[in-house]
């Protein structure tokens, strides 16, 4: 998981209004490691470290977490007022990047542009767009929260965890 970075406003400026939109992460992809395994291809020049400068805390209002049916992923859907989901802020990407998260996340997704709010290194929040993995399947393949709910600590336990982190991080 990322440590605690805070952006200035004129760093999220720079970010903000790319040709690439930062991304909010909620899942698999909150994993540093993950990233740089996930976009690494086929340059090499991606580590843990660079990911998380890259990263900072933020939350996504209106959306809920939901687990998703007999997987080890996650997947978010506009809900009501009064509900949030916790993440993160993805900023830098480059189009080849980007692409690659895409394939990553497969079909079962849209990806659409949402606001985010993140806190500043000042201490004040602000708003930004970020483009969101929203599920675009049958709700039907989600699980209730008390049924179950998605939890990044059993997640970084999966076997495709560890096996990511074991790229990246030879000897995990």
């Amino acid at each position: 998981m990322a440590e605690e970075k805070y952006f200035t406003a004129e760093e999220v400026n720079g970010f903000v209004g790319r040709p690439v939109n930062p991304l909010f992460v909620y899942g698999s992809l909150m994993i540093p490691a993950i990233v740089a395994n996930v976009i690494d291809r086929p340059d090499g020049r991606m580590n843990e470290g660079k990911i998380k400068s890259m990263m900072t805390a933020a939350t996504l209002g209106g959306f809920q977490r939901f687990a998703i049916k007999n997987t080890i992923f996650p997947a978010v859907l506009d809900a009501f007022s009064g509900t949030s989901v916790e993440g993160l802020i993805l900023f830098g990407l480059t189009s080849a990047q980007r692409g690659r998260i895409d394939n990553f996340e497969g079909g079962r997704y849209s990806r659409e542009a949402h606001d985010v709010r993140i806190t500043l290194a000042s201490g004040k929040e602000e708003i930004i767009e970020a483009d969101v993995y929203v599920w675009a399947r049958d709700r039907s393949e989600l699980q209730e929260h008390k049924e179950r709910v998605w939890s990044l600590e059993e997640f970084v336990q999966t076997e495709f965890c560890k096996e990511h982190l074991s790229r990246v991080c030879p000897g995990n």
